[in-house]
């Protein structure tokens, strides 16, 4: 689900529209907004949400697939207008600032098996994700940091069957990490290691894969890298047509 599917979800639960405006804040207009996508909430508001909905920030936010509720009916009167001071138990807040992160479509699926031939694929964007301004590293150059999902067991359980993965396409592969690599025309999602003769591992997490070893001469035409994968968001958005 995406953070307007959540939001709407548990809010369901609890609250009409008009209620947990009146909770967090905002005017009924601005949840309506959150709940279509059309609008995300800043971090002070997401806090405020959390309490409402008897979750974390980190369940919205889509750092865990864990809702964590089961607390009783939140009044107005518990959430203040300023920073709330909110249970440790209940939000783990994230700090700093957020910033939209395209997701693509499924047309870009990544496999964790033997490889897709993504050849002339002209990736989609599916929707926008919140994310930490901090969870961005490495250099931030021309291309854009982006989320997709992946298919196949054999990076598990690093990376699970149907998890979605941050990465940076303009960092620059070093050995150990865990990167997109297009190898003879088939993308993967591979651990990489580079042998000091110039061969070059990719390296499956799942022992019931092998690994592949790409010479010193044929990497440069066989083999190229898309990006690395800066971090693992979970498995959670099956109502996009995902998975």
């Amino acid at each position: 689900m995406s953070l307007g599917e959540k939001i709407k979800a548990l809010r369901k639960k609890k609250y009409t529209q008009e209620e947990l405006a009146e909770l967090v804040g905002v005017h009924v207009n601005t949840v309506i907004r959150w709940e279509k996508g059309d609008r995300v909430p800043d971090a002070d508001k997401l806090s405020k949400l959390a309490a409402a909905l008897n979750t974390t920030v980190s369940y919205l936010t889509g750092e865990t697939d864990v809702p964590d509720r089961g607390a009783a009916k939140v009044s107005s009167s518990e959430i203040p207008n300023s920073s709330p001071a909110l249970p440790q138990s209940n939000v783990r807040s994230i700090p700093g600032p957020y910033v939209m992160v395209p997701v693509l479509g499924p047309e870009s699926l990544i496999c964790c098996g033997a490889g897709f031939d993504l050849t002339g694929v002209i990736p989609e964007v599916e929707w926008q994700e919140p994310i930490p301004e901090a969870w961005l590293t490495g250099p931030k150059g021309e291309k854009p940091y982006y989320i997709t999902h992946v298919e196949g067991d054999s990076m598990e359980p690093l990376i699970q069957n149907g998890e979605r993965i941050l990465i940076n396409p303009n960092e620059e592969v070093k050995h150990g990490d865990v990167a997109v690599a297009v190898w003879n025309d088939r993308t993967v999602i591979r651990g990489v290691k580079f042998e000091r003769n110039g061969d070059v591992r990719l390296i499956p997490v799942n022992r019931n894969y092998h690994e592949d070893i790409v010479s010193a001469e044929d990497a440069p035409y066989t083999l190229d890298f898309k990006g690395v994968v800066i971090r693992f968001l979970g498995v959670d958005r099956i109502s996009h047509g995902i998975l």
